[in-house]
């Protein structure tokens, strides 16, 4: 049998060549690789229509309908949402978290002393689900592919969740996605936090204009689990007696 390396050989090259090629048909010419050895490829859009078009593209949400959380400080059995893997080790399927959006449908108070409304994320390679929630269906976005073949339980809410396994990571421990409104009041109804995983653009670096609704971006890192594993992303405050808050979610996420 004939190895890879007798018909496949890669250039390493990390720089443009010196000149460009000729468009010829006739020519062959080398793959040129990085320096450990992968084939250079350049995409041709930059959005994910690569990933919709095999059918590993879902997204999942609760129409215009808003969810409350378990309110108060961080607790590591309340998260807010969780992704549970569902399929069967042999498949070797990851869950990548791709987005994920809150749009407030009720502002949420404070009793007093109201700072702010943040976010944490952790990993975890069990499934933590539990009880609680609303159970939401992700659809795929390729209407040529099944609409619910990911796999995935997406369940978001007054979530109980297991304790965290000793494999568990907290990928953001404390993140703002919301200052208060006031020191009474959460946020705005309309107000539009937006999570982007793997996102390596910054955050909004201008002051929000905190009365009125926002539109309110965040990179955060990649999140990704294989089957049997868990994403959980908490929703706590800061601030006196936080109630009455409530989102509606939309997440996207892919499985390959």
């Amino acid at each position: 049998m004939m190895s890879p390396q007798a018909w496949l050989r890669l250039v390493p090259q990390v720089f443009l060549p010196f000149t460009k090629l000729a468009d010829n048909q006739s020519n062959d010419v080398p793959l040129t690789g990085d320096l450990y050895g992968a084939i250079n490829v350049q995409p041709k859009i930059r959005k994910a229509y690569g990933l919709a078009e095999e059918g590993s593209l879902f997204t999942v949400n609760n129409a215009q309908t808003g969810i409350v959380p378990t309110f108060g400080a961080f607790v590591n059995t309340s998260p807010y949402i969780v992704l549970q893997n569902l399929n069967t080790a042999g498949s070797n399927k990851n869950l990548m978290l791709d987005y994920a959006g809150l749009i407030a449908t009720v502002a949420g108070t404070f009793a007093s002393a109201g700072v702010s409304a943040n976010v944490a994320v952790v990993i975890d390679s069990v499934l933590r689900y539990t009880s609680g929630g609303t159970p939401l269906t992700p659809q795929n976005v390729n209407m040529n592919a099944p609409a619910n073949a990911s796999n995935i339980q997406v369940v978001c809410g007054a979530i109980v969740a297991t304790a965290p396994s000793a494999n568990a990571r907290m990928l953001v421990g404390n993140r703002i996605i919301r200052p208060a409104a006031s020191a009474t009041q959460i946020g705005v109804i309309g107000d539009e936090l937006f999570m982007n995983f793997g996102g390596v653009e910054n955050a909004m670096s201008a002051s929000v204009t905190l009365l009125n609704p926002s539109i309110i971006p965040q990179p955060m890192p990649c999140a990704e689990v294989g089957p049997g594993g868990s994403i959980l992303i908490y929703v706590f405050f800061n601030g006196t007696t936080p109630a009455a808050a409530a989102w509606a979610p939309e997440l996207g996420f892919f499985v390959r």
